[in-house]
Formats: C-alpha cells, structure tokens, sequence
C-alpha cells in the first residue's frame, strides 16, 4: 500500500488547485499556450489545471488506474518519470499544437499509458511483458484519442504525451528496476552502567603501644631498671 500513497497524494493535490480556482480565482488561463513566452510555464503548470469538475473526475479516475500499475512496476523510479513525461509531452506540445490553451492531466496520463505500453519491449522482463499486455488489451481503444477527434480537446497533448511516454520507457530501459528500500534508524544502545565500586571500610585504629627501640626493648621498662639502680 505504501507504493499507492503517491499517487493519492497528486490526485489530493489535483482536487486541491481545482477548488482553490474555483472558489478563490481562477487560475486555467495559466495552461500551454503554443510559441507564446508566457505560455512556457504552462508546462509544470497545466497538468494541474481543468476546465470543469467533469474534466477533473475523469482525469482523476485514468491517472488513478494508470498511476498505480506504474507505482507497481517502477517504485523508485515514479517520480521521475511522471517528470520526464511532463517535461518532454509538455514542450513538445508548447512548439507543435495549435493555438490555445491546453489544460489538464490527460497529457501526463497519456504519457504513462505509452510508458507501460513501451516497457514491456524495451525491458524485456516476464513482468513488464504482462502487464504491458493488459493494458494493451484493456485499454489499447485510448490510441485513437491521440488522433485530431472531438472538438475542444487537446489531441496534442495526448499524441506527444504518449510520445514522450514511449521515449521515457527507452531511456530508463538501461535502469535496472530499483525497490525502495527504508532506512531507519538504528535504536540507541543503552549505555551500561558502571558497577557502584565497593565501599571501604576503614579500620580501627589500635591504641597507641610505646615504641621500642631500635633493641626491640621498651623504653618504659628500661626506665624502671635505671630507677632501681639508683
């Protein structure tokens, strides 16, 4: 389930800037606008941006099923290539489509269905190969909304989004399919404790003796002979 977390957070974040538009100011003028300098920034922007709530329910939905077989199969790698996707699909759509302004996230969920659809070939691992296959079979109908169709809907950025799906899945193909590995931090060791050192008992001083002398004689006594002398 952690690998899942991801992608609730960008449909969170999605569902965030569509009520911050809608109710604050609205901000969709700031999409993709082709060949215009300020229509630049639309590339990091626009996939965040839709017309309506039935725009953002069904983009919420594809990048939901989409996002998760691609959180599946390329943990480590989903940040970036949902990147690489926005990026290459969005620059490309700034210099080539027709004047306008092209919002939403079907451009980057294009871009991972054409990542799946291509990983399978370039990666040539018995997983990549199925699920590629599903999703082929699945919901290989998506192709034709790349083609010119529907008024009033980006096909552009559907084409190069899955265009720049398919040369994403070439150039991380040399990657090695990484898993997350957590890290985490190695439980301070108690310190031991020093053992309490023992308490000295201090002796009892024995009375005081006379000394005797050097011939092991006390003095006391040599006194007393030398009184009966005299």
């Amino acid at each position: 389930m952690n690998k899942l977390v991801n992608v609730v957070k960008i449909i969170v974040v999605l569902w965030i800037v569509h009520l911050i538009s809608a109710i604050f100011t609205d901000i969709r003028q700031y999409g993709i606008i082709p060949r215009e300098t300020v229509g630049i920034a639309g590339i990091f922007t626009a996939p965040f941006l839709h017309g309506d709530i039935y725009h953002l329910m069904a983009n919420t939905t594809s990048f939901f099923i989409f996002g998760c077989i691609l959180a599946l199969i390329e943990p480590a790698l989903f940040f970036s290539i949902l990147i690489n996707i926005m990026i290459i699909g969005g620059f490309a759509t700034w210099i080539f489509a027709r004047e306008a302004n092209h919002i939403g996230a079907s451009g980057v969920i294009f871009g991972v269905f054409g990542y799946i659809v291509a990983a399978g070939f370039f990666r040539k691992k018995f997983v990549f190969v199925l699920v590629s296959i599903l999703v082929i079979f699945i919901y290989g109908s998506m192709i034709f909304q790349v083609l010119p169709g529907e008024p009033g809907v980006s096909w552009e950025s559907h084409l190069f989004g899955f265009l720049a799906g398919i040369f994403t899945a070439h150039r991380f193909s040399k990657k090695a399919p990484q898993k997350i590995i957590i890290i985490t931090k190695p439980k301070k060791a108690k310190p031991k404790l020093k053992p309490k050192p023992k308490p000295l008992l201090a002796k009892k001083k024995s009375k005081s003796t006379p000394k005797k002398t050097k011939t092991g004689q006390n003095p006391f006594r040599k006194n007393l002979k030398i009184r009966k002398k005299y």
